[in-house]
């Protein structure tokens, strides 16, 4: 999805711990895809899962605290959301042509600028 000349970074934010977190990268680059392309950042006070308002109300009292909706945005490097999906389907996702295609369309009108 990543072009290999493009400035763009991806990251995924789990409520794990850096250590499951850890674990749970190796499982997925075991599957014999190679490498991942993105940061798992571990996020398990919440902070930003609270910050972005994604904080699933649903898991409350099922020992499954803290789990948030699916998001996916694209921000800016100023960190201003451009587009945002969030969903509390976590199989309900754009697919990887939607995201290119807003990637696209955010960089060139950045060098319109």
């Amino acid at each position: 999805m990543i072009k290999e000349d493009e400035d763009i970074a991806l990251f995924a934010i789990s409520v794990d711990d850096t250590d499951k977190s850890n674990q749970l990268i190796k499982r997925i680059e075991k599957d014999g895809k190679g490498k991942t392309n993105y940061l798992l950042l571990s996020d398990p006070d919440n902070k930003t899962i609270n910050d972005y308002g994604l904080f699933d109300t649903r898991y409350v009292g099922r020992g499954f605290e803290g789990i948030p909706q699916t998001a996916i945005y694209i921000l800016d490097k100023n960190r201003k959301i451009l587009w945002a999906n969030v969903s509390k389907d976590y199989r309900n996702r754009p697919s990887i042509e939607t995201l290119r295609t807003k990637i696209d369309k955010f960089k060139k009108s950045e060098k319109s600028e």
